[in-house]
């Protein structure tokens, strides 16, 4: 319920976060990232780009980020970091680690996967519709997008089209408790148990929720305005 602000002032806006090996790493314009190892000392860096990231995930000992022009940045501590080449030059909106192996979304259907995080193989989305969020649970991924696009997938390579009930443009999907919670524009919120049938719950919001996570029995929802919503289930949200 209490949030601190910390000392991180500089260099415009922050789009990606994760946490791997008792390190956060956190990034955004212009290539500026930021590491903490206790969330109230932040070390500056500059990744050799001038575009934004827009996604991180931590995996198999790799840091990871994502962003514009679908370049990738690797490093093994955190520290050094470096350029892996993609065959994508549409931007890179999410990646998460999972299954062993890295999915990475983006734009005009773009999905690329790895193992390492240095290698990336494109895969077949089946759309091009821009892809804004990924997430895994229950041994299957799900990317969400533009006009309410939702793809599945039990590998990261080959992706199906789930019937969506909804044409709002979807921003983040987050797992737990059994649960599949994607959230959009519009204030949206859709729920599945299988990722094969999604519902549309009531936000009593009508603003544009951009991230969603669960942790400690709580999905926790996030968008314009400073909105932020709590649900225990993902139906009932406060």
């Amino acid at each position: 319920e209490d949030f601190y602000l910390q000392g991180v002032s500089c260099c415009g806006a922050l789009r990606a976060l994760a946490f791997g090996d008792g390190v956060w790493f956190t990034g955004g314009s212009d290539g500026v990232i930021f590491t903490s190892t206790d969330t109230a000392n932040w070390f500056v860096q500059f990744l050799d780009t001038d575009e934004t990231m827009h996604g991180a995930a931590f995996g198999n000992g790799n840091y990871v980020f994502v962003g514009g022009r679908g370049e990738v940045f690797r490093s093994t501590n955190a520290g050094a970091w470096a350029f892996e080449r993609t065959d994508t030059r549409e931007t890179l909106y999410d990646v998460v680690f999972a299954d062993g192996r890295f999915v990475a979304v983006g734009a005009a259907g773009t999905i690329l996967t790895s193992v390492d995080g240095n290698a990336w193989a494109p895969e077949d989305a089946g759309t091009t519709e821009d892809l804004f969020g990924v997430g895994w649970g229950d041994d299957v991924f799900v990317a969400v997008g533009k006009r309410g696009v939702i793809l599945t997938s039990g590998d990261g390579s080959t992706w199906e089209a789930a019937d969506s009930p909804t044409d709002q443009t979807l921003n983040e999907v987050a797992h737990g408790i059994g649960t599949f919670v994607v959230v959009g524009d519009n204030g949206t919120v859709l729920t599945s148990a299988d990722a094969v049938t999604f519902t549309e719950r009531d936000s009593d919001t009508r603003k544009e929720l951009l991230g969603v996570t669960f942790g400690d029995d709580l999905f926790v929802a996030v968008g314009r305005d400073a909105e932020i919503l709590d649900s225990t289930d993902g139906v009932e949200w406060f």
